[in-house]
């Protein structure tokens, strides 16, 4: 977990005045779970909050979910890897 405030303050004279301030909070998990038959199950994922972005922007929540399953070939001299769910907002 990440978590910082940021505030961005720039006046660029007559009326132009930006403000941009926000708290933001990032996550972040892996784990992995052995299967039977030497297989793995690995799933890992990501939250960021509504944040600023490039000092002018706000952006929205976003999030990404996968899941994939792992084996070891030839007496564990090769890794085979398979992640085809990716769920993404």
């Amino acid at each position: 977990m990440t978590a910082y405030r940021v505030i961005n303050k720039a006046d660029f004279g007559g009326s132009k005045i930006i403000y941009l301030s926000a708290n933001v909070i990032n996550f972040y998990g892996q784990n992995t779970f052995p299967l039977p038959k030497g297989m793995r199950l690995e799933i890992s994922g990501f939250y960021n909050f509504p944040g600023p972005w490039g000092g002018k922007f706000r952006t929205d929540a976003m999030w990404a979910i996968d899941m994939g399953l792992q084996t070891r070939l030839f007496n564990d001299r090769a890794n085979w890897k398979l992640e085809p769910i990716v769920l993404v907002h």
